[in-house]
């Protein structure tokens, strides 16, 4: 595996690490009384999110220790690690490998873009705080929800870029062990259940603005009609 790799995949996992981590925190007085939907979502922040964080660290970190291992002799690498390093390839990633992983990366700063844009209003729960503002520049001036729309192309890219022909996990042989494969399927389950998630919540956030807000939100909407990507939803 060549080296060149380890930037992108590292560098996506060190994204979401900061992307699933709260930028700040509400009181419960602030919190919204919301739906059902509302209630699953709080559940899943405080529970998929650090599951999510442990799988997406042990593939890069796995993938990492098994690259540098070619760089060290046979001698001095634990089978272990030699038995799961896969072929060696010390050409460069192939170009969806690269594609992906820096889309990966790109989705993952446009939600840290959208934490810093939002400052102290961006928590995990639906919330209005004290002296909320409501904001319209930065990514918002585009569509209304970009922190969403960065964290599903994280999550596409990272994908991608992990199941590509070229992949450690492909190459290496980690496949065939079973908790490998049910760490992949919850991977996706909890894909399915957050992009899920992520669409009932949207209205829900925009009924939260609108109640607040009034004029000034019906003005921002008309302004900015999309919610995650501008002139198709």
């Amino acid at each position: 595996m060549s080296l060149l790799r380890l930037p992108l995949v590292v560098g996506a996992a060190a994204i979401y690490h900061l992307c699933a981590t709260a930028p700040a925190q509400s009181a419960t007085n602030e919190q919204v009384r919301g739906s059902s939907n509302e209630t699953m979502h709080k559940l899943e922040t405080q529970g998929a999110l650090f599951c999510l964080q442990i799988i997406c660290w042990s593939g890069p970190l796995a993938e990492t220790v098994s690259t540098l291992s070619f760089y060290f002799p046979d001698d001095s690498v634990p089978l272990v690690i030699r038995s799961l390093r896969g072929p060696y390839h010390p050409e460069p990633p192939s170009l969806l490998f690269v594609i992906a992983g820096t889309l990966s990366i790109l989705g993952g700063l446009l939600r840290l873009v959208s934490y810093r844009t939002l400052g102290q209003f961006f928590t995990f729960q639906l919330s209005l705080r004290k002296s909320h503002a409501l904001v319209t520049t930065g990514p918002y001036a585009y569509v209304r929800h970009p922190s969403y729309i960065g964290f599903l192309i994280w999550y596409i890219g990272m994908f991608a870029m992990h199941y590509s022909p070229d992949s450690w996990i492909r190459g290496s042989g980690v496949l065939s062990f079973q908790v490998v494969r049910w760490a992949i399927w919850a991977w996706a389950g909890f894909f399915v259940v957050g992009l899920s998630a992520t669409l009932r919540r949207m209205p829900e956030e925009d009924r939260m603005l609108k109640r607040a807000f009034g004029k000034d939100w019906e003005r921002w909407a008309e302004r900015v009609r999309y919610r995650l990507v501008p002139g198709v939803y």
